[in-house]
């Protein structure tokens, strides 16, 4: 496997990293790689995708997050629409990790309550 030169390490105790150096180096790649610019302006962005639920405490869901009325907002805090798209694609990740992780959990469960059964059944 390849091994990335400018690539940045996870901190070794096993800490979150800050959002911002997580989406910076991606913003900054798709900068490099794509002319981008933003179409349709004063519209809501259209959203048909899955929502994010791990995160609905603190987060709007994806389809409120596109609509102008939001856009207009995360602007004045210097966020544009791409900030907000990346962002969405960060709370998917995690919902699919979240979720990834319950069905191994729920599979180790009903492994070791097969194990105990066993146990029991066979003296």
């Amino acid at each position: 496997m390849l091994k990335g030169k400018s690539m940045k390490k996870w901190p070794e105790d096993g800490d979150w990293v800050y959002y911002g150096d997580l989406m910076d180096p991606l913003k900054k790649a798709l900068d490099f790689a794509y002319k981008l610019v933003r179409k349709n302006q004063g519209k809501d962005i259209p959203y048909d995708g899955y929502n994010t639920p791990s995160t609905a405490a603190t987060t709007p869901n994806p389809e409120a997050l596109l609509k102008e009325k939001w856009m207009k907002i995360s602007s004045e805090q210097g966020e544009e629409p791409i900030d907000l798209i990346l962002g969405i694609a960060f709370r998917l990740g995690h919902e699919q990790g979240y979720r990834a992780r319950e069905v191994e959990q729920k599979g180790l469960h009903r492994l070791k309550r097969l194990k105990k059964e066993k146990n029991e059944g066979n003296p």
